[in-house]
């Protein structure tokens, strides 16, 4: 009889690594078998064997084996071949390329990308732990590269990617993104007046990472050292502050992400006053006019001439009594007196 195959073989797809085997069913006589891949004849040895009987065995398949498989079966009376199955050979999901940690501006655009080999992985990226009750799945987050735009402190964390394919899962090391926030000034500092010796402080406050502070005096930068302690910190000292201190200062607050400058703080620094000249004894004839003159230093002084124990007044004879000088007009002897 001539060989008729009853079951054809069938397509299978087998991981790497495993066996599959091809197997036809065929009636007459005395049928030989003859397993072709493609159009080779193939014949038992290495992960081959079965190569002439009706079942068709490859051990630990790789790439190399997927391919189309057909059998030939003769007799006597003449021969026939079977429609062609096909073996399929998934490959496990391996990493080549770890995604890597970064830094990014607040606002930014991060993007996390791993490289894979593997037959047809399926990706899904996790943030933090696993424990989660979302297993740290990130939402729509299943292709090769993560992407999170308009980044802010909520993203700063640890990210992995776990793999799969029909074959097994690859789970990727942890990438860490940390997100550095601008500075941003929430209190400037403030103008102040301060008496001459006294200590005078300026503090900024401030929000961003890792923020490097530079105090200026007017247009130049301030550095610790004299009177001046905290130039590079949130709050500048100036210790027993003269007029030489008297200016505009202000701070540049910078990350990597940027810089911001505070508004301008004005120090005002007040002397006491101080006498220089002492008012001089006149003697005046009677009726002419007399005049008492001080000279001081200081911070807008205010003066206030007495008679005696007593607070002068503008009016009569008096004028200048809240002045430098103070001038008796017409004198006489109710005007002798002690004048300071």
């Amino acid at each position: 009889d001539l060989p008729v195959i009853t079951a054809q073989p069938l397509s299978i797809t087998n991981n790497a690594g495993t066996t599959a085997n091809f197997t036809v069913a065929a009636t007459g006589t005395a049928p030989v078998y003859q397993w072709k891949k493609g159009a080779a004849t193939l014949s038992d040895g290495g992960n081959i064997s079965g190569s002439t009987t009706a079942t068709l065995t490859l051990t630990g398949v790789s790439q190399s084996d997927a391919a189309g498989y057909s059998v030939v079966i003769t007799n006597a009376a003449g021969s026939v071949t079977c429609s062609t199955a096909t073996l399929t050979v998934i490959d496990p999901p391996v990493i080549t390329g770890q995604p890597a940690s970064r830094t990014n501006d607040v606002g930014t655009t991060a993007t996390f990308t791993v490289t894979v080999t593997g037959t047809t992985p399926s990706y899904q990226w996790k943030k933090g732990a696993a424990t989660l009750s979302d297993g740290g799945n990130v939402s729509g987050a299943t292709t090769a590269t993560l992407t999170l735009t308009g980044v802010s402190q909520s993203d700063a964390a640890n990210y992995s990617v776990v793999i799969t394919n029909a074959a097994g899962t690859a789970t990727s090391a942890t990438a860490t993104l940390t997100v550095i926030d601008l500075p941003v000034i929430t209190a400037q500092p403030l103008s102040i007046t301060n008496n001459a010796g006294t200590t005078a402080n300026f503090t900024v406050t401030a929000t961003g990472t890792a923020l490097v502070y530079q105090w200026m005096k007017g247009a130049a930068t301030l550095v610790d050292g004299g009177n001046i302690s905290g130039a590079t910190t949130a709050t500048l000292t100036l210790t027993n502050v003269s007029q030489a201190d008297a200016t505009n200062y202000s701070v540049v607050i910078t990350n990597v992400a940027g810089s911001v400058t505070s508004a301008t703080a004005t120090l005002t620094v007040i002397d006491p006053p101080v006498i220089t000249g002492q008012p001089a004894s006149p003697t005046n004839n009677a009726g002419t006019t007399a005049t008492f003159t001080v000279t001081a230093t200081g911070t807008a002084p205010v003066y206030q001439w007495k008679k005696g124990a007593a607070t002068l007044s503008n009016g009569g004879n008096v004028s200048g009594a809240t002045t430098a000088t103070l001038t008796l007009t017409g004198v006489s002897q109710s005007d002798a007196t002690n004048y300071s």
